[in-house]
């Protein structure tokens, strides 16, 4: 503005002393004209004008004025009308400066060969000038113009020279006044590009200076609005304040801050303020006040950007680097109620890149209220209370996409659905590819969780891993599996909740097709599958189609035990089966239950008193599987103590079982019943309705005391009741005490067994073996009592014959017991018998043959005996009746230890053959 200032002075009063001189009808000496006109011609310019007039006062009136440029055909300047006041002899003298001037209607105009649109523009119009002069002080009695269709008014006073324009030397050249207009146009396109985004601007300008002193300046512009297409910033009213100083060197600069206040201001669609003010520091270089603002100081109010709403705002931006960088560096703090934002780095404003720090104290709550988040996706019941304190790092590539942004946050009191936190800290980084949440701690008044998450962008893939003490329903949100779900609602906790580590991976939107899961987890005291567990731990593998609990330990106060589960998923995700492998020291139904409720029913036929020990693995088809319901089983159980199956009583046992869905195997076992061993081997066939038949069973009693084994047998069991309320009877009755049931049915039992059959009924069983008894009181059994009776009439106690030893084979069938060859013996005395025994109605049809003194090893004295003693015959007994109420009938058959003992009829041998045929079939089949 200077510039065109000092041309538009000059080219005026050159035309003035040019016109005056050569063309007033008041005679000039041709010397001067010649000389005037040498002068102009120096300096470029050519001037025109269509009437010229000279009144008595000295005021020179030139009309229609046009001022040209050497080699140029169109007027640079052109103005209505031109007054001077001039002393002509003054002129004649040499002083050609007027005491007044005034310029009607003045525009100047850039020629066609610089102008963007390559035709001749007018860029100044309107201009209006009053000018007068005493001595070298000038007064601006009026300026005022239209320059880049913006008002100015220009006004002050001034000292000539001006600073920076020394006065002309005769041997100096003149002037450059086509490169000077030149400069000044392209000066005036530059500013043009910004005056075009003003709306009714108004520049009022103030001038002053003491004699030889620098010219101050004082400018205002008051602007309706603004808008910058590239930068997309927009301003309401605005008022700019700004002054100046020319120095020597004929730059215009800074004198203070500029400042600057607008009614609203507004960047894209993102940033809207209401009253903004401003503080500018503008260059001291070799530009002055042409080159952009260095620094500025900025103060908003009524704020809302990216959505949120703020009170205030502060910013303070350095734009030394503008040009040299491109970019601009500041600080800005934005304020709502109790909370603040300061961001602080630097941005480019022509690509929108940069890279700026953030701390803040901010709700997140809000930040989430205020996004452009829609309104379903935002949480409504997240509730955090004081102040959380932020810090972010951010990179900013062109277009403002982050791709590198660094933050932390701390929070206090927060609530999001059961959640309760009383503190939490997030540490992380996001960049154009991935979210990385590095550090994450989560603290509540009873538990602690540390961890991080992963998640990648452009694969949609994620990872995430966290460890500590929470409740696991809190994570259901994380974890959106059944199976979690379905894990711990069967565990209820007391005080503590469990420790626990988790790692996740997988992809978002693939219905968890491609997740896994690795994790291990600890607790104590707590209630699974409805007993307490002191402490358990396990680990977690899943996979898209699997889900492994491995290493999963359990203790508790009856013992303890280690369980591995693994689950099998269709690819519609339902289950397909699970199996599991486990040793338990727990009660037998606690660790099935541990392991998979279809293991219960199977653990609760071995009730036990001592703890068992039990290693056992198998599989389980789920009910979406080709097999459903199908179970397979191995267990090996160890049984210290007493236990029982079917009803059967154990001292101990250790023995292996395999289950299928057709059959049970007992493949061996070493057991303890009735005070010494027994072994069995057997293939049980699992029929519909949970029905069960014997293929094969093979059973050994080895050492068993009799007595005993009408404990542990339920059938005999029942014989014992019956038996012990007949002697309460017969005592009632007046009939001898019994001695003690231990020493009447003393004993040891040894038996062989192979029987088939169907469970539970006894009468659906075949099979044969043999019986021996040893050590044992056989005169003493009731069975014998009445033969007892009849041999005491004789004189022969069976007390006497001290029977002590029996042994037979024996057939099964149809709840028959077949004995063939019953052999009762004694130190001197036998006894051999044939009969039939109905177990289920205990009647006995059975031919006993008593030989006295049948025992006697050597033949010699057993055949003198015979011959010498009556009571050596042989007493035939026919034993009919039941078991607790037997009838005897007894003759005497001497010739019958030659002639043999009568046989009873087997009722059992079609039985058996057809039995052991099937039995030896089956046998085949299941090899």
């Amino acid at each position: 503005m200077v510039n065109t200032f000092l041309v538009l002075s000059f080219c005026l009063f050159a035309a003035l002393i040019i016109f005056v001189l050569r063309d007033s009808t008041t005679p000039v000496p041709p010397q001067v004209v010649k000389l005037l006109d040498e002068e102009a011609a120096k300096h470029g310019l050519e001037v025109k004008f269509d009437a010229l007039e000279l009144d008595l006062r000295g005021v020179i009136s030139a009309r229609d004025l046009e001022i040209f440029t050497t080699g140029n055909s169109d007027p640079i300047i052109e103005a209505d009308l031109l007054q001077a006041n001039l002393s002509i002899v003054n002129a004649l003298l040499g002083d050609f400066e007027p005491s007044q001037v005034t310029l009607h209607n003045g525009r100047f105009y850039a020629p066609p060969v610089i102008s963007p649109n390559g035709q001749r523009e007018e860029l100044i119009n309107k201009l209006y000038v009053d000018l007068s002069r005493k001595g070298q002080n000038w007064k601006i009695n009026t300026f005022i113009m239209e320059v880049l269709e913006a008002r100015a008014q220009v006004s002050g006073s001034f000292f000539t020279p001006l600073p920076g324009v020394e006065e002309s030397q005769p041997s100096d050249p003149p002037p450059d006044i086509t490169g000077i207009y030149i400069d000044t146009c392209e000066e005036m396109f530059q500013l043009k590009a910004l005056f075009e985004r003003f709306e009714d601007c108004i520049l009022t300008v103030e001038i002053s200076n003491e004699r030889n002193g620098p010219l101050l300046t004082s400018a205002k512009a008051f602007i309706d609005g603004y808008y910058d297409q590239e930068t997309q910033v927009k301003y309401g009213a605005a008022n700019l304040e700004l002054k100046t100083s020319l120095g020597a060197d004929g730059i215009l600069r800074p004198k203070g801050p500029g400042h600057l206040s607008l009614s609203s201001l507004q960047w894209k669609d993102l940033v809207k303020t209401g009253f903004t003010e401003a503080h500018l520091r503008l260059s001291n270089g070799v530009k002055g006040i042409s080159d952009l603002p260095t620094f500025a100081e900025f103060y908003s109010y009524n704020i809302e950007a990216w959505g949120m709403p703020f009170d205030g705002a502060f910013a303070s931006i350095d734009m030394s680097q503008i040009e040299s960088k491109g970019r601009v560096k500041g600080d800005v703090m934005v304020k709502s109620g109790r909370y603040w934002m300061a961001f602080k780095g630097h941005f480019h404003p022509k690509d929108e890149s940069g890279h700026i720090k953030m701390r803040a104290r901010w709700n997140p709550k809000f930040i989430l209220q205020c996004s452009a988040l829609p309104t379903d996706d935002i949480p409504e019941n997240i509730e955090v209370g004081g102040r959380p304190y932020w810090q972010a790092s951010v990179k900013l590539e062109p277009g403002m996409k982050p791709t590198n942004s660094q933050f932390a946050v701390t929070l206090a009191n927060v609530r999001y659905e059961d959640i309760q936190l009383e503190a939490a800290h997030v540490e992380g980084s996001i960049t154009e590819t991935a979210l990385d949440l590095y550090s994450v701690d989560l603290y509540a008044k009873d538990y602690q969780v540390s961890g991080n998450y992963y998640q990648d962008f452009k694969k949609g893939a994620y990872h995430f891993q966290a460890a500590g003490t929470v409740w696991p329903h809190l994570l259901n949100d994380i974890i959106d599996e059944d199976w979690w779900n379905e894990l711990w609602e069967s565990i209820q906790f007391k005080d503590k909740p469990p420790h626990a580590a988790i790692q996740m991976s997988g992809k978002f939107g693939v219905d968890g097709s491609q997740n896994r899961i690795y994790g291990k987890a600890s607790l104590e005291d707590a209630h699974y599958q409805g007993y307490d567990v002191s402490q358990a731990s396990a680990r977690i593998w899943l996979t898209p189609q699997t889900l492994d609990l491995f290493d999963f330990h359990l203790k508790d106060p009856a013992g303890e035990a280690q369980i591995n589960l693994h689950w099998q998923y269709l690819p519609n995700n339902e289950q397909e089966y699970i199996s599991f492998q486990g040793q338990t020291h727990v009660p037998l139904v606690m660790g099935a239950s541990f392991a998979t409720e279809d293991a219960v029913p199977i653990a609760k036929m071995f009730p036990s008193k001592e703890t068992p020990r039990l290693d056992l693995a198998g599989l389980v088809y789920c009910d979406h599987s080709e097999h459903p319901g199908d179970i397979y089983l191995k267990a090996h159980a160890l049984f210290p103590s007493n236990f029982e199956f079917q009803d059967i009583r154990f001292d101990h046992g250790n023995f292996v079982v395999a289950l299928t869905p057709k059959e049970i195997r007992i493949p061996q076992s070493d057991l303890g019943m009735a005070g010494g061993k027994a072994t069995l081997q057997s293939i049980i066939e699992r029929q519909p309705n949970d029905q069960l038949y014997v293929k094969s069973a093979t059973i050994n009693l080895t050492d068993n005391t009799l007595y005993k084994l009408y404990e542990a047998l339920p059938f005999l069991r029942v014989a014992r009741a019956k038996q012990d309320a007949m002697d309460k009877i017969n005592q009632a009755k007046g009939g001898d005490k019994q001695r003690p049931f231990e020493e009447r049915y003393a004993g040891l039992v040894n038996l062989k067994f192979h029987t088939h059959g169907q469970l539970p009924d006894i009468d659906q069983f075949i099979g044969m073996g043999n019986l021996s008894l040893s050590k044992a009181n056989l005169g003493q059994l009731h069975l014998l009592g009445g033969l007892s009776s009849f041999l005491y009439s004789i004189g022969l106690h069976l007390g006497t014959l001290n029977f002590n030893a029996a042994s037979t084979d024996f057939t099964l069938a149809q709840s028959n017991l077949y004995i063939p060859n019953g052999r009762i013996t004694g130190s001197t005395g036998e006894i051999s018998a044939n009969g039939n025994f109905d177990i289920e109605n205990e009647n006995l049809d059975f031919r006993l043959t008593v030989h006295p003194f049948g025992n006697v090893q050597t033949p010699i004295v057993s055949q003198m005996l015979s011959v010498l003693s009556p009571l050596a015959n042989t007493f035939e007994v026919e034993l009919k009746g039941t078991l607790t109420s037997p009838n005897y009938n007894i003759s005497v058959a001497p010739l019958a230890i030659f002639t043999g003992q009568d046989k009873v009829e087997d009722k059992n041998a079609d039985y058996i053959k057809s039995g052991n045929q099937s039995a030896v079939d089956a046998e085949k089949a299941s090899q």
